[in-house]
């Protein structure tokens, strides 16, 4: 546009030449009036175009100082210093208030360097600050929380951990609760302040666990929602088998159908009668549709040869097998073990396990009556293998070995149902979520790249759309998403929440849900966060250069619009007829027939 303007500007300075020119030969103007308004046509025209673009003049070098959240403001400047202040900064006198950095920049091109206050840049603005030299003066460490970490998307009854940070530990505590109010974990900061507390997700669907930060008088000194969603799609699928009835199936039963998964139920009652689901081949057929093949040593044994030949080729193309010990073996079928990995040597009947804290239902802690579980005697290990279970001794409980592309396992813990049947069911569920999760064949599942954590107000990003990608907002509101061209293969669209709560993405076929936190939330972790970046934006900043003088900038427009302007009136007045009036007269227009 600049190289095409001065061109531009000629044809229309010729254009009005010719048409006065013509206009003057019509009206038989005066000489000295005809000379005139040609005369102010190139004039016109030159300073229409340094109107439009001012000629360039050497910038004057600057250093921004920029506010951010938490910031004080300087008491004096020095000479070349611009106060300016981000959306986050309060009010500061003095300060011109800027919507975010790369506006600032472009306001300022003779800005050379910039020095950031308070507790540092949010990330919209980290891209703009790479391109300066960079001090950063943070304010006061943010307090309270300031880490802190969780899964949005697990399956349910898996377990899961909730990792953190505290500014300071020393006499705090910090507590898990549930959607319904229930404490689930507790626990202390270590000298550090680091934390971590364990639950459960539970049923399917979505939900938000509550964190509480207790003080010496267990009182909640600050809260936080913690909101995922507990996964029931592509369910595993669960076969159960059993040599009878009992009630450590009866348990898992239950458990599996409250998780959500594919479940197929088979105990025998003996003579060929079998209740459940009913019975079914034990075939490559019925095994390539089975995801992970649970059942005791007699269901193991009622097999067969051929069954359990069919049930290895199924492990070897990628099933889980995992086989529940509850009585005693032959020595063949020890060796059977021995040559698929795993170690058995005899004990002396069942006795009573204590497991890890972590594993163990909390109220333990303080309830003598939950109850103490037991195990099959015979000590497990497995070479080369996982280990799947363990005692808070770390003997092993439970193992895992790798064949082909599935695992197989055995398991020696007898009776988890007692904690289920006495009122905690999320601990015996993280026992069984776990195994399942770490021996079942994989489920492929469609999901879009969501950021687990999002803030009403801020911009997201959300990938792996699909054209016709919509996000409904919590009161009903659907936005169409459109794709970036520039991000490719990943296919992401830029979001901008405006309420918190849960939002939903939807994308060829696809509904997944996607929690939005208030504008107001986890506001230590996001200080300590943006604290944190700038450091290392300051840290990674370009050095000044000696001698660096900013590029040059055009000067103000108004002079030269206003000499268009005066330019501009003299030519309308020097075209216009004006009947000459006396001496003093100025401008005479043609004499026509009709002025005299």
């Amino acid at each position: 546009m600049a190289l095409a303007l001065p061109w531009l500007l000629a044809a229309l300075a010729a254009l009005a030449m010719w048409r006065a020119f013509v206009r003057a030969r019509a009206e038989a103007w005066p000489r000295w009036r005809t000379l005139g308004v040609l005369a102010l046509q190139p004039l016109l025209a030159l300073l229409l175009g340094l109107a439009l673009l001012p000629p360039l003049r050497p910038a004057a070098p600057e250093s921004l100082v920029l506010l951010t959240a938490g910031a004080i403001a300087p008491q004096t400047l020095a000479p070349g210093e611009r106060l300016l202040a981000l959306p986050e900064a309060g009010d500061t006198e003095g300060a011109t208030r800027v919507p975010d950095l790369a506006t600032a920049l472009r306001r300022h091109p003779g800005a050379r360097q910039l020095r950031v206050l308070g507790e540092g840049l949010p990330a919209r603005d980290e891209v703009a600050a790479r391109t300066l030299p960079m001090d950063f003066e943070p304010g006061a460490p943010p307090t309270g929380l300031v880490a802190l970490d969780w899964p949005a998307r697990l399956p349910a009854g898996a377990r899961f951990e909730v990792r953190g940070r505290l500014a300071e530990g020393e006499g705090l505590r910090l507590e898990l609760r549930d959607a319904a109010g229930r404490s689930l974990a507790t626990t202390a900061p270590d000298a550090q302040g680091r934390f971590s507390l364990a639950a459960s997700a539970g049923d399917p669907g979505t939900m938000a666990f509550e964190l509480r930060l207790l003080g010496a008088d267990e009182e909640p000194r600050q809260r936080q929602a913690l909101p995922f969603e507990a996964l029931p799609g592509a369910p595993h699928r669960l076969w159960l088998m059993s040599g009878a009835p009992n009630p450590e199936l009866r348990a898992l039963r239950r458990w599996a159908l409250d998780a959500g998964l594919d479940l197929h139920t088979q105990m025998a009652l003996g003579g060929g009668v079998s209740i459940g689901d009913g019975a079914r081949p034990v075939n490559a057929a019925t095994l390539a549709e089975t995801d992970l093949l649970l059942l005791d040593e007699r269901a193991w044994r009622a097999l067969g040869p051929g069954g359990r030949a069919a049930v290895d080729a199924a492990v070897a193309e990628g099933m889980g097998l995992l086989l529940r010990l509850t009585g005693p073996l032959s020595a063949a079928e020890r060796e059977a073990l021995r040559a698929q990995g795993f170690v058995l040597e005899p004990g002396e009947g069942p006795r009573a396990v204590a497991l890890p804290p972590a594993l163990s239902p909390e109220a333990s802690v303080q309830d003598p009556l939950v109850p103490v579980l037991s195990r099959w005697p015979d000590r497990l290990t497995a070479p080369g293998g996982g280990v799947l279970l363990a005692d808070a001794a770390g003997e092993p409980l439970a193992a895992w070995q790798a064949q082909g592309a599935g695992r197989r396992g055995v398991w020696l813990l007898s009776d988890s149902f007692r904690w289920a049947q006495a009122g905690y069911p999320q601990a015996h569920a993280r026992l069984w979520a776990d195994a399942i999760a770490t021996l079942a064949r994989p489920r492929e599942t469609t999901t879009l790249s969501l950021p687990p954590r999002a803030f009403a107000g801020e911009r997201a990003a959300l990938c792996g759309l699909a054209h016709d990608a919509r996000l409904l907002s919590p009161d009903g509101t659907e936005t169409r998403l459109r794709i970036d061209p520039a991000t490719g293969a990943a296919r992401c669209a830029a979001a901008w929440p405006t309420q918190p709560g849960w939002h939903r993405v939807r994308s060829a076929g696809t509904d997944q849900a996607w929690p939005v936190l208030a504008a107001e939330a986890m506001p230590g972790v996001r200080a300590q966060e943006r604290r944190e970046a700038t450091q290392e934006l300051a840290a990674f900043a370009p050095t000044p250069r000696e001698g660096d003088t900013p590029p040059p900038e055009r000067g103000p427009r108004w002079p030269w619009w206003l000499a268009w302007l005066a330019a501009a009136a003299l030519a309308w007045a020097l075209e216009r007829r004006i009947q000459e009036t006396g001496s003093g007269s100025l401008i005479s227009g043609p004499q026509g027939p009709g002025n005299k």
